[in-house]
């Protein structure tokens, strides 16, 4: 039990994390503030973001093997299928920004152009799609956790 609000508490955290670094990505993706320091920041906050992809995955993964509701009945309930297909959509939704980052830094490299107002705009909405998908999410999370969407054996 002890074990179980432990890695729950390790996840919930390492969610918040992500939160945060996909909300500063879309705060500083402005063109009016648009700049190499802001490049290099959205680089540096992409890569963090990335990593707590990662951990969260890690940290889910461990509860679900070694978390009080066993893997056999999560993956018999469709809402737990549904939270990790929104997981999902969340983490493709951010990928074309993080392409065009590594474009920009590039170009930046090559010739010390900075992006366009409507690369930096696209950027911004694609991240912000990922980050408001992110809000359903827990609302999946709190249903399964409550016995929710199990499918009869």
């Amino acid at each position: 039990m002890l074990l179980d609000a432990l890695l729950s508490y390790l996840h919930i955290v390492l969610v918040f994390s992500l939160i945060v670094f996909q909300a500063a990505q879309t705060a500083v993706l402005r063109p009016a503030w648009f700049n190499a320091a802001t490049l290099a920041r959205v680089q540096r906050l992409a890569r963090i973001s990335n990593i707590s992809i990662i951990l969260v995955l890690i940290s889910g993964i461990a509860r679900f093997y070694f978390g009080v509701l066993s893997s056999d009945w999560l993956m018999r309930n469709h809402l737990f299928h549904i939270k990790m297909a929104l997981f999902l959509a969340l983490v493709a939704l951010g990928l074309p920004a993080m392409r065009a980052y590594q474009r920009w830094v590039a170009t930046y490299a090559n010739n010390g152009q900075l992006p366009s107002e409507s690369e930096i705009n696209t950027a911004r909405r694609w991240m912000m799609a990922s980050s408001h998908l992110m809000l359903l999410i827990p609302l999946f999370a709190v249903l399964v956790a409550r016995g929710y969407g199990s499918w009869p054996t």
